[in-house]
């Protein structure tokens, strides 16, 4: 059995403008520390920041992971086994290039495997990819992504959950066995009723009827990777728990830290790095590195290569 599994986490980039202000001579710099920044804050007024959105001008690392699951004695599936960690900058087509490369090399597209399974959240970027590379994967959307959704369902269904959070809990708790039980069908129809019993008019209604609407289309559009009673029976994942701590141990520890600005390419080159520690592969760098006459350290620093985030979304 081979197991796929996807997700991304954004690293603090430094933008044009950071950049600019860090590039300008020191002496300048001192001398408006002090008495300049009102008019600096007059110059490059801040936007207040509204409720989740971010500040760290992120650049998103598309991380995936992929391992061998195998039959003991029991019956029973065992691992992860071979696992693999694989992480770059340049945006998930390339990231799913290494993937299938790596699945081609164990025996994809081979009688090698009874079965593959690909496992992820809800982006749609995701799925698409996962159709050009994987078509022959069975699907699974995440379990934790799908139970944080009836969360926020629950939340615009049961009001006032602060004074009353058991009814809150108990709508999850049956929705949740629902699903595990493989009614989807029965979750959605629930949420579709309770969205059509919230008036269009009244205190907070537009925000419940528009939260209750998203996560009844989200779970429209997936459906047919909700199936987590078929899988639980063939004692398959159903969580990405796997890429989740690998996308924490490989970008939140090294590069998600407290004032950092990456440039694009010396992140991508941390990246990389991380991946051959990660997976044991350290040693085997370094052979390759001595063996290589022609290696050597660049006479320069790699040049600064800015991301502009805000700017790339209004865009």
């Amino acid at each position: 059995m081979l197991v796929i599994t996807v997700d991304g986490k954004g690293a603090p980039a430094i933008s044009s403008a950071e950049y600019a202000r860090r590039a300008r001579p020191h002496g300048e710099r001192k001398a408006n520390r002090r008495h300049g920044r009102r008019q600096k804050r007059r110059e490059r007024p801040r936007a207040r920041r509204g409720p989740g959105k971010k500040s760290k001008n992120a650049k998103m690392a598309a991380v995936g992971v992929l391992y061998t699951l195998r039959r003991d004695a029991e019956g029973k599936l065992d691992g992860p086994v071979n696992k693999r960690v694989y992480g770059t900058f340049s945006g998930y087509r390339a990231l799913f290039e290494w993937l299938a490369e790596e699945a081609k090399k164990r025996g994809y597209g081979t009688a090698k495997f009874t079965k593959v399974l690909f496992v992820a959240d809800g982006a749609d970027t995701i799925w698409t990819l996962q159709q050009h590379f994987f078509p022959d994967a069975e699907v699974c959307l995440d379990w934790y992504h799908v139970v944080e959704k009836l969360w926020a369902a629950g939340k615009a269904i049961c009001r006032g959950t602060r004074r009353h959070r058991a009814a809150l809990e108990a709508w999850v708790a049956v929705q949740k066995k629902l699903l595990r039980l493989g009614k989807v069908d029965q979750v959605i129809a629930t949420i579709a009723d309770a969205l059509s019993s919230t008036a269009v008019t009244g205190p907070g209604n537009k925000y419940r009827r528009e939260v209750l609407g998203t996560i009844h289309d989200h779970f429209v559009k997936n459906t047919a990777r909700m199936q987590y009673a078929q899988l639980r029976r063939a004692d398959l994942d159903i969580g990405s728990g796997v890429v989740e701590g690998a996308v924490r141990h490989l970008v939140g520890v090294r590069l998600d830290g407290p004032g950092m600005r990456w440039g694009r390419d010396r992140a991508e080159a941390i990246l990389h790095l991380r991946c051959v520690l990660i997976n044991g592969l350290w040693d085997d760098f370094t052979r390759h590195l001595t063996s290589d006459a022609g290696f050597g350290l660049r006479p320069q620093p790699v040049p600064t290569r800015t991301h502009d985030a805000v700017m790339k979304r209004a865009a």
